[in-house]
């Protein structure tokens, strides 16, 4: 793009959002966390992982759905509940509403086709967890099927309709955080591979049956950070011949780091057995203990920083989108407002509304699609970098408890940028930006900076970060 704008007079606007450009400088600075990009490192395909989300009820109506559909959702885990849509043997209700702790049935549809309906509503296809037995069918006392044949006929049945019904979907998990929810708090893991097993076997009457669409895939174990149960379900699964076609677990963390050192020990571990090839998928994560009732303008930005730099922590795995995260959730419920996408209910009823988390969606399905390399020497400071035909984006996260100077260095720049003016955008969320419980007149993704750069084969940026904020720059050609 051409332009006439002198340094001078584009500094202004930049001034104003906190930020100085250092075009083509040689200056060297004590810098809070220097950025590194090299546009001429291809990483490979960049891994959009924003293309997967965890749900347990539906959204609002069409505007959120459009929403989700708008940042390119392709993956949604949820939950199927079998003792909401199975109330008696061979009876099936497959739009029950659920009761009780998950709220009034008129407005939270939950663990039937209702939500299923409402994933697909979004572009998405659905992940299930089955979970909860029938009553007519558990016992009391193990929490497992009293008859093993009328819950190998019961599974068939429910898979059969959902391939019938969803033809594209795949992946069908068993149970959730099994050994403390789910009321299985009885079942040990020999418990839970017996219920696998079973599951297994009717999931595979079902896959003989079909024809011109995918298989289904069965998986597990569905834990929630217990990677030592992880590794005793694949020895088991490997030992017997049990059927697998993914890794699930679920992994809330407080450190950065540990995200990848988790995900790098299931990945070793499902080695170990002959499983490398699978996907992994996690179920739920985020920010480890961080659930509230409440919110806070600074509570939201810290979820949203937490969020984008988890995805730098997937993305070191080297594994791309073999790993599929889940954040948790899209739509939360009572006492899990903090941790929505999309603005629960119980904060606001109106379609359209947005948390934080939801910006970060949206930065993150605006990245070129060939990862490039990004390094930064402060461990608070996380950067992804991506460049394509269009033009080169940098997203970058202040993930600690106070501001700090991001010194963004873009080197290599594809040589398009070397004789016309650049393009220069830039998107924030923080505690004053992009955030609904700061304005909710300006929850939406938020440009900061709109500007005209010299050609150049690098850039040199400064920008102030504030505490737990997540910025994107954006540059054209």
């Amino acid at each position: 793009m051409k332009s006439t704008l002198t340094f001078a007079s584009m500094l202004l606007p930049i001034v104003l959002c906190r930020s100085i450009l250092l075009v083509g400088s040689t200056t060297t600075l004590l810098a809070d966390g220097t950025i590194s990009v090299d546009c001429s490192s291809n990483q490979g395909a960049f891994p959009y992982y924003n293309h997967y989300v965890s749900t347990i009820r539906s959204a609002t109506g069409s505007t959120d759905d459009q929403l989700m559909k708008n940042v390119g959702v392709h993956l949604e885990r949820t939950f199927y509940d079998m003792g909401i849509v199975c109330t008696s043997e061979g009876t099936y209700e497959w739009h029950a509403l659920a009761t009780g702790a998950e709220g009034p049935a008129d407005t939270k549809y939950w663990g039937s086709d209702n939500l299923l309906d409402n994933i697909i509503a979004q572009g998405a296809q659905p992940w299930i967890d089955l979970v909860g037995i029938p009553s007519w069918l558990r016992d009391g006392t193990t929490g497992l099927p009293t008859n093993w044949t009328k819950y190998e006929t019961m599974i068939r049945d429910i898979l059969r309709h959902l391939k019938s019904r969803y033809p594209q979907m795949v992946y069908v998990g068993l149970l959730n955080e099994w050994s403390n929810y789910d009321g299985c708090i009885h079942h040990s893991l020999s418990s839970y591979e017996t219920l696998y097993q079973h599951t297994a076997n009717a999931l595979a009457a079902v896959n003989a049956t079909l024809s011109g669409v995918p298989l289904l895939k069965i998986g597990g174990p569905n834990e929630s950070n217990d990677e030592y149960t992880l590794n005793l379900f694949l020895s088991w699964c490997h030992d017997n011949s049990i059927p697998i076609g993914f890794v699930s677990y679920h992994l809330y963390r407080d450190n950065i780091s540990d995200i990848t050192s988790t995900v790098n020990t299931v990945q070793r571990y499902m080695k170990n057995y002959g499983y490398g090839n699978l996907p992994q998928l996690i179920g739920e994560c985020g920010l480890h203990n961080s659930a509230s009732t409440t919110y806070t303008a600074s509570d939201l930005a810290k979820q949203a920083a937490f969020e984008a730099a988890s995805w730098r922590a997937y993305m070191d795995t080297g594994l791309g989108e073999q790993v599929k995260p889940m954040i948790f959730a899209e739509n939360g419920y009572d006492g899990l407002h903090n941790l929505s996408v999309l603005v629960p209910d119980e904060a606001d009823r109106k379609e359209g509304q947005v948390f934080p988390r939801y910006n970060g969606y949206k930065m993150m399905s605006m990245m070129r699609s060939h990862r490039i390399s990004s390094t930064s020497n402060n461990n608070g400071i996380y950067s992804i970098a991506s460049s394509d035909s269009t033009g080169v984006a940098v997203l970058f996260i202040n993930y600690s408890s106070s501001a700090q100077n991001a010194y963004i260095n873009v080197n290599n720049l594809p040589s398009a940028f070397h004789s016309e003016n650049i393009h220069y955008d830039r998107y924030l969320v923080d505690g004053t930006h992009s955030n609904y419980a700061y304005s909710q007149s300006n929850q939406g993704l938020q440009k900061v900076e709109d500007s005209s750069l010299s050609s150049g084969s690098s850039k040199s940026l400064t920008i102030n970060m504030a505490a737990y904020a997540t910025s994107l720059i954006v540059l054209t050609p």
